[in-house]
């Protein structure tokens, strides 16, 4: 249903770009098997870091969303490019990027679990480090940047579904015009095809119910002022495309979507 996306991709990615100034690269922990978990921050040096909007992306939490990880490499490719665009988002802004979040499931072809059969986006109200590293790495690379006094302007977690697209939205009810800007913005610039329209309304949130807490109830859990929306996109026929999603449209749908979010932000 979906082109592969293996763990080898993404190292041919981070060797492509290595060296490259505006990017820095970190492992923020290990998988259950001892695998690198990621991160990315992208953005021109230099002093006023502390004005800059700052834009968190996660992808992959589950092995066979492949399309995510895509998109994640278009973002990633875009940001570090000589485009006019790229340089201008990378001056104000900082992305930080959670590229491979199972790498383990991604290694075995597996479907939405880790090693010891957790879901990587439905347990985000366990702290469980020797049976969930990955979400510990993640939440705690998160939490860590926050409670030093560093701002998130914009908080993705992307991901595929058979049929459905949309764009969640956080818990707080304060980040409801941020998420229809972007939505919208989305809506007018790129092959984003929504299921659904946009619900402003925030859900109700969830108290830590194991196994159920997605990242956006596990962060707004931990701290309430992170606006953490979540975004599926589906892997079969696109009614915008005329035609089945290729890795040509991931990939430009990763710039898209940095240019999206970079504008509604504005």
């Amino acid at each position: 249903h979906v082109p592969p996306y293996t763990n080898q991709h993404l190292a041919r990615l981070l060797e492509s770009t290595k060296g490259a100034p505006e990017l820095e690269y970190e492992v923020i922990g290990k998988s259950v098997q001892g695998r690198d978990i990621p991160m990315l921050t992208i953005s021109s040096r230099g002093g006023g870091q502390e004005q800059k909007k700052v834009v968190w992306l996660m992808f992959r939490q589950h092995s066979w969303e492949a399309g995510s990880s895509w998109v994640g490499e278009g973002a990633i490719r875009f940001l570090l490019s000589a485009d006019p665009v790229a340089a201008r988002i990378r001056k104000g802004t900082i992305f930080k990027i959670l590229p491979m979040q199972d790498p383990d499931g991604v290694l075995r072809g597996g479907v939405r679990f880790n090693a010891y059969g957790y879901d990587l986006n439905r347990n985000w109200g366990i702290d469980d480090p020797v049976k969930m590293p990955e979400i510990t790495a993640a939440r705690n690379a998160i939490l860590n940047w926050v409670d030093a006094g560093k701002r998130i302007d914009f908080f993705l977690s992307l991901h595929n579904d058979e049929t459905n697209e949309y764009l969640s939205p956080p818990l707080s009810a304060k980040f409801s015009e941020l998420g229809q800007r972007v939505f919208d913005e989305l809506k007018r610039t790129t092959s984003f095809d929504p299921s659904r329209a946009y619900d402003a309304s925030p859900p109700r949130a969830k108290p830590p119910e194991p196994g159920r807490m997605q990242v956006p109830e596990g962060l707004y859990s931990k701290r309430p002022t992170i606006p953490a929306f979540l975004m599926e996109q589906k892997i079969a026929y696109s009614g915008k495309l005329g035609r089945w999603p290729t890795v040509d449209d991931r990939l430009e749908f990763g710039k898209g979507l940095v240019k999206a979010i970079w504008t509604s932000l504005a």
